[in-house]
């Protein structure tokens, strides 16, 4: 008798806590992005312009010259790439990924304060 008890017991609590997982007006975590989401990256501003000086490409190499992003040139970019060309920037802004490649729509930007240290040599 105490066994079928138990045993209702335990189906009873399965049987709730299921219905409370599947609670239909249960407000849900937002999924982040596979391939896309907003970041802040820290690192040397480089451009490639033509021989007339028009602005080819953009990139930001982070500061351990481990990732690199492409600048999307839009304003934003070229407002970064004009400012900080050659220079340390802390920059944030939304990255996709296309084809293999890192890209970096620019929302806002900072120029770095101080220099950071460089990477430490393995031993």
């Amino acid at each position: 008798m105490k066994k079928c008890i138990a045993v209702a017991a335990l189906a009873l609590f399965v049987f709730a806590a299921n219905s409370i997982a599947d609670e239909p007006n249960k407000p849900k975590a937002p999924k982040r992005p596979d391939r896309k989401g907003m970041i802040e990256v820290i690192g040397n501003v480089t451009v490639t312009k033509d021989k007339e000086g028009n602005i080819l490409a953009a990139r930001i190499l982070t500061a351990r010259n481990t990732i690199e992003y492409r600048i999307t040139l839009d304003d934003k970019g070229k407002e970064l790439v004009e400012k900080f060309a050659g220079k340390m920037a802390d920059v944030t802004g939304i990255w996709e990924t296309k084809e293999n490649v890192k890209w970096l729509t620019v929302e806002k930007f900072t120029e770095m304060k101080r220099k950071l240290s460089p990477k430490s040599p393995k031993k």
